[in-house]
């Protein structure tokens, strides 16, 4: 067998341990479990001793894993599940997850840089045309480029449009998280993005960072008992 690339390395409880799958071994293992694609392009799971010995081992380690967010950390009892009923299913799920991540986190940037650039310049706008009185007649405030000179439906309008910005973003935060989690995903989306809105809110009114790294697996995990009070209210209603 040769290593052809390291997808990660994690751990499972000692109590449901998986076995090795290098050539010849089949012992159970726990810690350091590495998950690898062999030169077949196969998804195979190794006990870090044998991936020692594989040829490839030292170029892949030197490459580091392909799959960011495991890191040794112990796999949950769901994860262990869907990894010994198909491990090549669910790396290619986690793959799968991972680009959403990171083209939802894009779509979100690029639409935050979008809105920032549009306040500017319609704040330019708003500064080139206001007027500026003469210093002789007993002005003395400096004139505002800011909000403070938006006609009313101006204002309006630039509310609206931050609302809609917000909902977007919430939107697509909601759309990560249905991913990560399936027993989000049985809800619509409008429904888990507010949700997350109200786990959030109750996170941070405990106190807790928000860039913490257990931050975003706390707030979804309060989303989904947000949404299993609602059924349970809505089923004693």
């Amino acid at each position: 067998m040769h290593v052809a690339r390291l997808l990660f390395v994690a751990s499972v409880e000692e109590s449901r341990k998986l076995l090795c799958q290098a050539p010849g071994c089949g012992r159970a293992i726990a810690k350091a479990v590495h998950v690898i694609r062999d030169q077949t392009d196969a998804v195979r799971v190794v006990g870090s001793g044998c991936y020692g010995k594989l040829s490839g081992h030292e170029q892949a380690i030197k490459g580091g894993a392909a799959i960011a967010g495991f890191d040794g950390r112990r796999l949950t009892p769901e994860e262990r599940a869907l990894m010994v009923a198909d491990t090549a299913a669910f790396v290619d799920g986690v793959e799968a997850r991972l680009a959403a991540e990171k083209e939802a986190a894009q779509e979100a940037e690029e639409t935050e840089q979008a809105e920032a650039q549009r306040l500017c310049e319609q704040k330019a706008a708003f500064g080139a045309s206001a007027i500026r009185r003469p210093s002789h007649d007993g002005w003395k405030r400096p004139v505002s480029n800011g909000p403070a000179v938006m006609r009313p439906g101006e204002r309006a309008n630039a509310l609206d449009q931050l609302a809609r910005f917000r909902k977007q973003q919430a939107r697509a935060v909601a759309q990560v998280a249905m991913q990560r989690r399936p027993e989000l995903s049985v809800h619509s989306l409008d429904v888990v993005a507010q949700a997350m809105a109200e786990a959030k809110a109750q996170y941070l009114a405990r106190g807790l960072r928000i860039d913490a790294p257990d931050a975003r697996s706390a707030i979804e995990s309060a989303a989904v008992a947000v949404l299993a009070e609602r059924a349970r209210r809505g089923a004693a209603g």
